[in-house]
């Protein structure tokens, strides 16, 4: 037996690769058929030692995708669409979960620092320096922790923070680290960053101007083909040409089919990109692996952009999933990459294309050509100028708090402080913010997913409620069929003091998940309507509701522990 396979088929893998899709399904910010997660676990055993077994003898089997599309904001002229987006069988997930455990590191480990999206989860500490500094220390692979990919406040912000400093260092502003706050230093001194943080990189320049772009790819999932992702595997993972039964087994899990069962509009063009039954070439969304299938996708785009931005030195490119920022010293240079790049895309046939809608500067879609009108050309230079010296463009508030908000831990924050960050929160999902800042949906379901998750843990009981408790159970307990009258009466009198403080911190805990939920439902109503937020605010409704359901009289202290 192959060294891959045996770790593939393993049991602590498998077990690995359950702990992690039971974690991704909790925090889950769109539909989840739990009832299936739970059936799984209840036979979890079985279930692992038949993946187990199929994957030994090539046996395994991929379920057909139910097609379940998701609520998308309405194009230019009002029409309504419909994402595309699949139910994938908790089998394959967990299945696909163990087979990235083994074969991932290899290939994660390949791609570029300055590709932020989806990352394989990796230990991650601050380690302090002589001089009293600290930075983030990036660890090996790690699978005990439960976690398919790095945590979020070490993805986008980290993305954005080397985003801003490589602007700062591309013109030499940057020759003091005491006017940086103390994320920028950390993000600064980060272990795993990108080239550009490197000051020796970039040549000397006369001017603070630089010139910013940004670009997405269409439709990057279901676009992506199946043959880009056995080519990075057959490029990247060394054991893939020689061990005959990891080629099958790649090629039987990447053998996608959408079934009628379950399915919803198919073959409707309301669905973008239109979806029927039978075969399906690209990356289902709702797969938990598909982002790592993405980047194994991406991988020889991204080294041959590595190999000419480190001779270039000029140009600073980023990706975050789907997402691109470029810097450049010059505008024409910014128009030529961006050309290159776009070319590079379609020769190395990865199968998304730059979506023409969605480019910022909104005139670069048509001034990056080579034939392109002169004044479109001199107005979207204008608007792609940035003082390289205070990129303020690039580093927003909004950042800020969202990386705050990202790494503040919840429960040991006092009842104001709790307060204080939910309305931060609520600010955070309501605001109509620029998508230059942070894009509409990334900030709507982070803000939505996070108040879901605080909202139950917000509210504290108070002293008096847990005091009358105390005692009232205190007598309880020492209830006798000897007492005499004075005991049961002292009794009746701390159960009727605990039932009174219940009541009034009940009717206050009430009041707060009233506000909450009348500040945050109109989210659900607001395009994009994504279904990641209606999904986050039906779990506060559905804690409001267990909590206003609980039978009154019968009600104790246990119900302020939700």
């Amino acid at each position: 037996m192959s060294r891959i396979r045996e770790l593939v088929a393993g049991r602590e893998n498998l077990t690995w690769a359950w702990q992690k899709a039971r974690r991704l399904y909790e925090s889950a910010d769109g539909s989840v058929n739990f009832g299936e997660v739970a059936a799984f676990e209840l036979d979890l055993e079985r279930n692992l030692r038949s993946i187990a077994h199929d994957f030994l003898d090539l046996s395994y089997c991929l379920h057909r995708l139910a097609l379940i599309p998701q609520p998308k904001k309405p194009d230019k002229y009002g029409n309504p669409r419909l994402r595309q987006s699949f139910h994938v069988s908790v089998r394959d997930q967990v299945a696909w979960i163990a087979l990235v455990n083994v074969i991932g590191p290899t290939l994660d480990s390949r791609m570029p620092a300055w590709s932020y999206g989806h990352r394989l989860y990796k230990a991650a500490w601050f380690e302090e320096k002589d001089e009293g500094l600290s930075h983030l220390e990036i660890g090996p692979y790690r699978h005990s922790s439960g976690n398919l990919y790095r945590r979020f406040k070490h993805s986008w912000p980290l993305f954005r923070r080397h985003l801003s400093l490589s602007a700062r260092l591309m013109v030499h502003a940057l020759e003091d680290e005491e006017q940086l706050d103390a994320s920028e230093k950390s993000a600064l001194n980060h272990s795993d960053k990108p080239f550009y943080l490197d000051r020796a990189h970039w040549r000397p320049v006369t001017t603070s101007i630089l010139y910013y772009a940004s670009i997405d790819l269409e439709r990057f999932y279901p676009q992506i083909s199946r043959h880009s992702i056995t080519n990075g595997f057959q490029k990247y993972l060394a054991d893939f040409n020689d061990d005959m039964w990891l080629r099958e087994l790649i090629d039987r899990m990447l053998d996608f089919k959408v079934g009628n069962v379950g399915s919803r509009l198919l073959g409707n063009p309301i669905v973008q990109p239109e979806t029927g039954a039978g075969p399906f070439d690209g990356i289902p969304t709702g797969l938990m692996v598909a982002g790592f299938l993405s980047n194994v996708a991406m991988l020889r785009l991204d080294l041959w952009t590595d190999q000419r931005l480190r001779r270039n030195h000029r140009i600073a490119h980023f990706r975050f999933v789907d997402d691109h920022a470029i810097l450049a010293y010059d505008f024409d240079e910014l128009r030529a990459w961006i050309r290159r790049y776009e070319k590079a895309l379609r020769r190395l046939g990865v199968g998304p294309n730059i979506s023409p809608d969605k480019f910022d500067p909104e005139e670069m879609a048509q001034a990056f050509k080579i034939d392109a009108d002169e004044e479109i050309v001199s107005k979207a230079k204008t608007l792609s100028k940035l003082d390289g010296s205070h990129p303020s463009k690039l580093m927003t508030k909004t950042l800020a708090l969202v990386s705050e908000l990202a790494g503040t831990a919840f429960d040991i924050l006092s009842e104001d402080s709790r307060d204080q960050r939910l309305r931060e929160l609520e600010w955070l999902l309501l605001a109509d913010l620029p998508d230059r800042e942070i894009r509409s949906d990334t900030r709507a379901a982070f803000a939505a997913g996070r108040i879901a998750t605080l909202v139950p843990v917000a509210f504290s009981p108070s002293i008096d409620l847990l005091d009358a408790w105390r005692e009232f159970a205190r007598l309880n307990s020492q209830k006798s069929e000897n007492e005499g009258p004075a005991e049961k009466e002292k009794r009746e009198i701390a159960e009727q003091s605990f039932k009174i403080w219940r009541d009034i911190d009940f009717s206050r805990y009430k009041k707060k998940n009233r506000s909450l939920f009348q500040v945050n439902f109109p989210s659900v109503l607001r395009p994009p309507g994504q279904v990641k937020i209606i999904h986050s605010r039906i779990g506060l409704l559905s804690h409001n509701r267990t909590q206003r359901n609980l039978p009154r009289p019968q009600m104790d202290f246990r119900a302020f522990r939700r």
